[in-house]
């Protein structure tokens, strides 16, 4: 479990390029851009507000973890 959360909060801080502890709308299209996923608004709009569970346009890292969690079998 450990080694988990260590890699899963090296993930979190690649995305949180400004580093402030959570991840903005900006820091997650920029990511998903990254990926090659050019026509990202409408879809990372919606993925984003699915991860944001108490809604304050922020992904903090336990929200990361939840959705990490749920999607890691999908």
């Amino acid at each position: 479990m450990h080694d988990e959360k260590t890699e899963l909060q090296a993930h979190f801080a690649d995305i949180d390029t400004n580093g402030s502890g959570s991840i903005d709308y900006e820091e997650f299209s920029r990511l998903l851009r990254s990926m090659g996923l050019s026509r990202v608004d409408d879809i990372a709009r919606l993925a984003f507000e699915s991860m944001d569970k108490n809604d304050d346009s922020q992904i903090d890292f336990d929200e990361f973890c939840a959705w990490w969690h749920q999607h890691e079998n999908s």
